[in-house]
C-alpha cells in the first residue's frame, strides 16, 4: 500500500471561550489537518498543532516543512513503513516534532484501517478506560467557580488548574477549587513554567500543600533541569514535567538527573504515536508515571492520544480535552460524562465533516507525484 497523494489544510478551530495559561491566551486554536490517500483508496487523517512555547514551531513553519519537505518525499512510499518514515525525517529535519506527528498519525490511521482494527487494538489492546479531566484556564474567581460546578454536574472527578499568575492569585485559585469541589475530587495544578525560578515554585507548592494536590506540572522553565531537580528534592507534592520533555533524549536526561515523578508525553511534542510508545516504555522502566497530554487538538489528534492511553498499561492518565473546548470541530469525538467514547470503526475511527473542514480552512495544498497545487 503506497501513499498516492496528500492534502494539507491550515484551519482555525474556534474556542467556546478564551483559553489562558501562564505564557499565552488563545481565542481560537490554529491546526494543520493532513489527509493521506493511498493507491488502495484508503484515506488516513493526521493533525499538527504546534506551540511556539513548547517545541518552538510556528504554524507557518510547520506548514512549510510539511508542504515543501516531508510530504513530497512521502509520496510513493510504503504506508506501513512508519519506522522508516521517522528515520528518514529525523535525518532530514532536526526537531520538527509537530510536523512529523501529522504524518505519523495518518500512517497509523491507515495501518489500522488496512488491518480492519481500531488503533488501540494494534497498540496493545483494550487495557484502560479513558477518561478526561476538567482543565480550567486562568480565569476570574467567579468564572472558575461556575466552571467547576458545571463540570461537577457532568460527573467529573479529576480537575486540572492552570496556574502561574503569581503566588497569592494561585493560592486563592487552589483554595477556591478545593472549597468548591470538596475532599473527594482529585486536583492537579500546572504552572506552565509561570513560576520561573525553583525558589518561587517551592514557595507556591508549600502554600498549596494543605489542599491535597495530586501533582504539580512544569514548575520551572523548560530548560532549567537543575532547578527542577531542586524542586523535586524539596517538594511535598509529586512533580510532572511537560515543556521540559519533548523526546526520548530529554526524558533520559531527566531520569538520570532525578528530577521527575510524572512525564506528560504529547504526540505533538515528540513526533507522534511511534515516538510516544518508545518514551512510555522508557518511563515505565524508570518507574516514572506517564500521562498523554493535549495541545487542544481536534477530534483527530485527540482520538490518537485516547487510543494510545487505552492500549498501554503504563499510561495512567490522559487529557484529551480539545473537543470539549471547541465550538466547532471537524470530527465526531464524543464524551459520555468524563469518559471518552470510541467508535468500532478501524484505525483512528474518526469521521470527518469535510464541509466543516473546508469552511474552517485558511489555506491548503494538494501534493501528488506530479507536483503540488493550491486547494480551493
Amino acid at each position: 500500500m503506497k501513499i498516492a497523494a496528500a492534502e494539507l489544510r491550515r484551519i482555525h478551530l474556534p474556542l467556546r471561550e478564551p483559553f489562558k495559561i501562564a505564557y499565552n491566551t488563545w481565542t481560537s486554536m490554529p491546526s494543520l489537518i493532513l489527509r493521506l490517500e493511498t493507491d488502495t483508496d484508503l484515506v488516513g487523517w493526521g493533525e499538527s498543532v504546534p506551540d511556539e512555547g513548547v517545541t518552538g514551531e510556528t504554524i507557518e513553519g510547520v506548514y512549510a516543512t510539511l508542504a515543501e519537505r516531508l510530504l513530497p518525499e512521502l509520496i510513493g512510499h510504503d504506508a506501513f513503513a512508519i519506522e522508516e518514515f521517522h528515520e528518514r525525517a529525523g535525518k532530514a529535519i532536526n526537531g520538527g516534532y509537530a510536523a512529523k506527528a501529522a504524518i505519523d498519525l495518518a500512517l497509523f490511521d491507515l495501518k489500522g484501517q488496512s488491518c480492519n482494527q481500531p488503533l488501540y487494538q494494534m497498540l496493545g489492546g483494550n487495557t484502560n478506560v479513558v477518561t478526561a479531566p476538567a482543565v480550567l484556564g486562568m480565569t476570574a474567581p467567579q468564572a472558575l467557580k461556575d466552571s467547576l460546578l458545571e463540570y461537577m454536574a457532568a460527573g467529573y472527578t479529576h480537575y486540572k488548574l492552570k496556574l502561574g499568575g503569581g503566588w497569592a492569585e494561585d493560592c486563592r485559585r487552589v483554595a477556591l477549587a478545593r472549597e468548591t469541589l470538596g475532599d473527594g475530587a482529585t486536583i492537579k495544578v500546572d504552572a506552565n513554567q509561570g513560576w520561573g525560578t525553583w525558589d518561587m515554585a517551592l514557595k507556591v507548592i508549600r502554600s498549596i500543600e494543605p489542599y491535597n494536590i495530586e501533582l504539580v506540572e512544569q514548575p520551572v522553565r523548560h530548560w532549567d533541569f537543575a532547578g527542577l531537580q531542586r524542586v523535586r528534592q524539596n517538594s511535598p507534592i509529586p512533580i510532572m514535567v511537560d515543556e521540559g520533555v519533548c523526546d526520548a533524549r530529554d526524558l533520559l536526561r531527566l531520569i538520570l538527573a532525578g528530577g521527575i515523578d510524572w512525564v506528560n508525553i504529547k504526540l505533538m511534542k515528540c513526533g507522534g504515536i511511534l515516538p510516544a510508545t518508545k518514551m512510555a516504555a522508557l518511563a515505565e522502566a524508570a518507574g516514572i508515571k506517564v500521562q498523554v497530554g493535549s495541545m487542544l487538538e481536534s477530534s483527530i489528534g485527540s482520538l490518537a492520544g485516547a487510543h494510545l492511553h487505552r492500549a498501554q498499561s503504563c499510561i495512567k492518565s490522559s487529557e484529551m480535552v480539545g473537543p470539549r473546548w471547541f465550538s466547532q470541530d471537524i470530527g465526531d469525538f464524543r464524551y459520555q460524562g468524563c469518559q471518552v467514547v470510541f467508535s468500532d470503526r478501524p484505525g483512528l475511527g474518526v469521521e470527518i465533516d469535510e464541509d466543516m473542514l473546508k469552511r474552517l480552512t485558511v489555506s491548503g495544498v494538494r501534493i501528488e507525484q506530479s507536483g503540488a497545487r493550491p486547494l480551493p
